[in-house]
C-alpha cells in the first residue's frame, strides 16, 4: 500500500514517545499547576505502537479542580505549539483533564452502570496505561480480573459496534474511523487485535492489548484465521507496503469480529 507522496517522510512511522511524554507533562504542570494529580499515557502511547500523523496522544490527566474554559483553550494552544514535532496536534494532542469521579463508582450500592464504568477505568488503567507523573490512582481500590462477562460488554459496545457499522457504510458516533485511507486500515488492524483479545480473556489466556501478546496467541490456537493475523500484523501499527486493501480486510474482519463474539458469547 503506497504512502502519499505528500506526507512528510516520518509520516506513519513510529514516535519516539518518552521526549513528548514529558513535554505533555510539562504542558500539563504549567496550566494545572498544584491541581495535577497524575497523567497516565494510555493506548498506542502506553504499548510503544505511536506512529507520527496517525497515533493520538490518548492521555488522562487527573486533577483535584477542573479547568476554566480559558485555561483549556491555553492548554489546547500549547499542546499544539509544543506536540507538533511528533505530530500530536488538534484531536492528537493533550486532552481534557478530569477528576477521579471513577473511584466512587466502586462502592458497594453502586448502579450496575457505575460498576461497568468502574470495571473500564481501572481496566484501561491496569493494563493498557502507563503512569508518566504523579500518583498511583489505583492504590488502595480494588482492581476487578477481566473476565467473560467484561470482554462481551467491551467487545459489544466497542469493537464489534464499530466493525458492524464500517461495514454497513456508516460512522460510530463515539469512535469513528479516520478519513486517511492509511489511517483507517491502521485503526481496523488495532480493532481486530481488540477483538482477538477479548478472546484471550474469556479463555483466561490475556496478558495484554499489545498486538505481540494476542495475534501469535490466537493464530497457534485457531490456525484457519493465520492469514487474517498476519495480515492485521502488517497494518495495524506501522502500514506495511504489502499490508492488505481495505475492502477486502474490513469483510474479513467483519467475519472475525463476529467469531469473537460467538467465542465469548459462549464462555
Amino acid at each position: 500500500m503506497a504512502q502519499e507522496t505528500s506526507q512528510p517522510s516520518n509520516w506513519g512511522k513510529r514516535i519516539d514517545r518518552q521526549p513528548a511524554l514529558r513535554e505533555a507533562v510539562a504542558i500539563y504542570r504549567e496550566i494545572c499547576g498544584d491541581s495535577l494529580i497524575a497523567f497516565y499515557a494510555r493506548g498506542s502511547a502506553h504499548r510503544g505502537e505511536a506512529v507520527f500523523g496517525l497515533s493520538d496522544l490518548d492521555d488522562v490527566a487527573y486533577v483535584t479542580q477542573l479547568l476554566s474554559d480559558e485555561a483549556l483553550e491555553r492548554l489546547y494552544a500549547l499542546s499544539d505549539a509544543r506536540l507538533e514535532p511528533w505530530g500530536l496536534t488538534g484531536k492528537r494532542g493533550l486532552g481534557r483533564p478530569r477528576t477521579l469521579d471513577w473511584q466512587t463508582w466502586g462502592r458497594p450500592d453502586a448502579s450496575d452502570e457505575e460498576s461497568l464504568r468502574y470495571k473500564g477505568a481501572t481496566f484501561s488503567l491496569s493494563y493498557d496505561a502507563t503512569r508518566v507523573y504523579g500518583q498511583d490512582v489505583l492504590l488502595g481500590y480494588s482492581i476487578p480480573v477481566p473476565d467473560a462477562a467484561f470482554a462481551r460488554e467491551y467487545l459489544r459496545t466497542g469493537p464489534l459496534e464499530t466493525i458492524r457499522l464500517a461495514t454497513g457504510g456508516k460512522r460510530h458516533r463515539e469512535f469513528p474511523l479516520p478519513e486517511e485511507p492509511e489511517a483507517r486500515l491502521r485503526k481496523l488492524g488495532r480493532l481486530a487485535v481488540l477483538s482477538g483479545a477479548m478472546v484471550l480473556i474469556a479463555r483466561s489466556q490475556f496478558r495484554s492489548l499489545r498486538g505481540p501478546h494476542v495475534l501469535p496467541v490466537l493464530e497457534t490456537a485457531e490456525p484457519r484465521w493465520t492469514g487474517f493475523l498476519q495480515d492485521t500484523a502488517r497494518c495495524y501499527i506501522e502500514v506495511q507496503p504489502d499490508a492488505p486493501d481495505y475492502d477486502p480486510y474490513l469483510g474479513t474482519l467483519a467475519q472475525f469480529a463476529e467469531w469473537c463474539w460467538q467465542e465469548v458469547s459462549e464462555s
